[in-house]
């Protein structure tokens, strides 16, 4: 530990660009004890101003440097970079990364008090994103990566179930979290106001979805049930995000479905909405659910083992449905169609929130983590 007694933590990651774990660094150093801590942010590339979240950063007060290397630079030079980089700054107490490229990097330097986070399960996750061939090769080298750190986080007990049963794996568990000032309960009067203003039907119970159009999101079940489920035309389903199955889903929607791509006032339709609903194969711990139950929207999830977690802190705040099983999905949304609205439900799921998932929880628990790695027990 350092001098003045405070715990110098350096966080590598690929880029501050807008996304799950870049929001998760965020809540952990919004929250993070500076009484106690020096926190420092290395991206291994440049941003791309456009999608970049740097500016929230900075105020902060968090110094943020970059190895600044493209794609071809990292390959060639980036364990040299790094090497350089940690000779020119003072001694860091702990690197924390997350990501494929930083666990590479820093692993490679065989660092004691190296930590990851590790927030999905690299051979559900990869494949989807690099094509079956390149992400299995990526996945399985990122696994054997995490073997050789010292010190792993999961997101969720699934995650850790996971790579304990599939790998051989022993990681700890802290829950990821958002920050709940930043969502909220809507009174009805509002609700119905907010409606009006997004252009939304006033009249009908409004449903939502949120994150990439990708097969292991599986819009297409969620599209599919809601048609059989709403011949009554009761409702009407917004879908936020867009990906390579847009135009697919654009083809198999109806008039009471809007798939509105990519927006930046997420919040404003989670209040908006009435119901929350995800079909997901594969998650760490969805952000998009813990921003909904914020928002007081009860949830209709598949029974993936990261939606089971989340729903067995109060079964009351949504229901599970088989994965894939339309009929099933439909049935549920059906009964949340016909149900009333019901406050205390509202206030069941937020309190789920407050109590398990936030960002000042999730950084208080790593806070304390830190610590544990530098006492003599660790």
């Amino acid at each position: 530990m350092n001098d003045n007694n405070k715990v110098k933590i350096l966080y590598i990651i690929s880029t501050l660009r807008r996304c799950g774990p870049t929001n998760q660094l965020y809540g952990i150093l919004k929250y993070l004890d500076k009484d106690k801590f020096i926190p420092t942010i290395l991206t291994i590339s440049p941003e791309n101003k456009e999608i970049s979240m740097i500016n929230k950063f900075e105020k902060l007060d968090v110094e943020i440097n970059s190895l600044d290397l493209n794609k071809i630079e990292y390959l060639i030079k980036s364990k040299k970079r790094l090497k350089k980089y940690l000779s020119t700054h003072d001694d860091y107490d702990i690197i924390h990364t997350t990501g494929v490229r930083p666990d590479k990097l820093v692993n490679s330097l065989k660092i004691k008090n190296h930590l990851t986070t590790i927030r999905n399960y690299a051979f559900d996750d990869y494949p989807v994103k690099f094509g079956k061939i390149l992400g299995y090769i990526l996945a399985y080298r990122h696994i054997n990566i995490i073997k050789k750190i010292n010190y792993k986080i999961s997101c969720s007990k699934t995650i850790k179930n996971i790579l304990k049963n599939n790998h051989a794996i022993q990681s700890d568990v802290i829950y990821n979290g958002i920050d709940a000032n930043n969502f909220n309960i809507m009174e009805e009067k509002d609700n119905l106001e907010l409606k009006k203003e997004l252009n939304l039907p006033i009249d009908k119970k409004i449903f939502i979805s949120v994150g990439s159009l990708i097969e292991r999101k599986d819009p297409q079940t969620i599209i599919k049930a809601f048609k059989k489920a709403n011949n009554e035309n009761k409702a009407h389903l917004i879908i936020l995000g867009k990906g390579p199955l847009y135009d697919e889903c654009v083809k198999i929607k109806d008039e009471n479905i809007s798939l509105l791509g990519f927006v930046n006032n997420v919040s404003q339709y989670y209040r908006a909405s009435d119901v929350y609903i995800s079909a997901s194969h594969s998650e760490g711990l969805p952000n998009t659910v813990l921003e909904a139950i914020g928002s007081g929207l009860p949830v209709i999830l598949s029974d993936i083992g990261p939606h089971q977690e989340i729903i067995e802190k109060d079964n009351k705040i949504g229901s599970l449905f088989e994965l894939k099983n339309i009929y099933e999905l439909k049935n549920v949304i059906i009964k949340y169609i016909n149900s009333n609205k019901n406050i205390k439900i509202k206030n069941r799921a937020r309190s789920v929130l407050e109590n398990n998932f936030t960002a000042e929880i999730m950084s208080k628990n790593y806070q304390k983590y830190y610590l544990d790695i530098l006492s003599e027990g660790r």
